[in-house]
Order: C-alpha cells, then structure tokens, then sequence
C-alpha cells in the first residue's frame, strides 16, 4: 500500500502476540492498492524433448531442454479515495462490517466474514459475503481486471456469495446504464 493520504485504527488489541484478537474501525484515505494476481503457478514448468531415434532399436540423445518460465502477473495499482470498515481478526476468523471502498462517484459497500484455520484463510474456510456497487466506471474496472474490452458505462451491482473456496455459491443481480459497446 502507497499511502499518500491518512490512516488511522480505533479500537483494540488483545491477546498474545501469537494469538492476537483485533476488533475497532479502519480508515485510510488517498492510497494505491498494489495489486499482483495469482497465477497457477510461479514454478517455471519443464519442457519434454523426446529423444530422437537413429534407428528403431537405438535412441540418440539430445541435451535436455531448459524449463521455461511461465509469465509472471504484472502488478495493477488502484487507487482509493476513501476506506472505512469496521473490523475483528482473530487466528479463527475474520469479519469486516460496513466496509465502504470510495473512488470518484464509485462506491463499493462492504459486508462479510470468513473463518480462518490457525490465521490463514483455506479451500475449506467457510465465508459469506454481501456486496453494492454503485457508479462504478466499466472502463476502470477493466483495468482492475486486467482486461481490455471496447465496451463503457456505469454499473451498479448487488451480489450475496457464500460457502467455501471449494464450494462456493452465491446471487446477485446488475444494470448498466449509459453503455457503449
């Protein structure tokens, strides 16, 4: 996080430094989120040479390939106006309430838990999560997204999810308005 506005935590900190619980509300202000998105994986992958035959019974052997490495995510920089959210973390969950993410006339409205195994999030970590999007530019969040499409417009969107990263379910609903494709 590049920090160029304010920030600051309400609240309390308890527990052992191995085991903290962390309850108050978060707020930051003028700040860029610098974003790396997962890849499959950061291990370059080995390339098979087949070897090449003289003759049916006898194999010629070739130097083996060097693996090659796959391509590594660029980072994305997003910037935020404004962040606020109340917030609890302890090594067995993790809950933000009236989270609000503000950039221009978008507001994202946060609201959501997850259960944690030993502070880390799992396949099997149940979660539960309610979103509202509101004038967020299609155009900015194509960038977001690393993507690319000749399309504008503002959306508006509600989405409930829940479930596990295993089994994830969820609804939701949109509209964009003022569109261009």
């Amino acid at each position: 996080i590049e920090l160029a506005g304010q920030a600051s935590f309400n609240g309390t900190v308890a527990g052992k430094v191995h085991n903290p619980q962390i309850a108050g509300q978060v707020q930051a202000t003028n700040f860029v989120y610098l974003y790396t998105p997962a890849g499959k994986s950061s291990e370059p992958q080995p390339v098979r040479v087949r070897a090449k035959r003289t003759s049916w019974f006898h194999a010629a052997h070739e130097p083996s390939a060097e693996p090659v490495p796959k391509p590594t995510a660029q980072p994305r920089r997003i910037h935020v106006d404004q962040f606020t959210g109340d917030i609890q973390y302890s090594l067995a969950g993790v809950t933000l309430h009236h989270g609000l993410i503000q950039e221009g006339s978008a507001r994202l409205n946060l609201d959501g838990n997850a259960s944690l195994e030993n502070g880390r999030f799992t396949a099997s970590s149940p979660f539960q999560v309610q979103l509202a999007m509101h004038n967020a530019d299609v155009a900015a969040l194509q960038r977001i997204a690393g993507l690319d499409y000749p399309m504008t417009g503002i959306l508006n969107a509600d989405l409930q999810t829940a479930g596990t990263e295993a089994n994830p379910h969820g609804q939701g609903h949109f509209s964009l308005s003022s569109a261009e494709a």
